[in-house]
């Protein structure tokens, strides 16, 4: 049973898609771990951003955003595409409606439910993902399939 999972795993990652997906999981990792960096200290230095924890959000998802497009840009796309410009455009585009629908998600399940920001946040963080890593793949990066 676990031979069988690892080659199922095996011929999964030797799939294009499979790997980018993989790269795009790790860079998020790396990009999840600088917005909640950000949020904390903002949320918990600050007074005016723990009561507006919205706005500490689009402020480190923001940042995390940059640096994800450099990183997945180069690792996980390998992008060739001269225009930087429109591709860069292309990548703020979906993750502005990531990050609209991160907040969403945050502000609804703290708002209503009472969850803790960062249950509700990672929880948000976990939804947005896959929308980010399909638009990404199939509009911003179309030209590195």
């Amino acid at each position: 049973m676990i031979t069988n999972f690892i080659s199922q795993m095996k011929i999964f990652i030797d799939r294009k898609t499979g790997r980018q997906f993989i790269y795009f999981c790790i860079i998020g990792g790396i990009n999840t771990a600088l917005d909640f960096g950000v949020y904390i200290l903002l949320t918990r230095s600050s007074s005016f951003f723990k009561e507006y924890f919205f706005i500490a959000n689009i402020i480190s998802f923001s940042i995390a955003v940059t640096n994800s497009y450099i990183l997945n840009r180069r690792y996980t796309f390998k992008s060739n595409n001269g225009n930087i410009r429109s591709e860069y455009t292309k990548f703020i585009i979906v993750n502005i409606f990531g990050v609209i629908f991160n907040t969403l998600i945050l502000v609804f399940m703290v708002d209503t439910f009472g969850i803790h920001d960062l249950i509700a946040k990672a929880i948000a963080v976990g939804v947005v993902l896959f929308w980010n890593f399909y638009m990404n793949r199939r509009w911003t990066f179309k030209n590195n399939q």
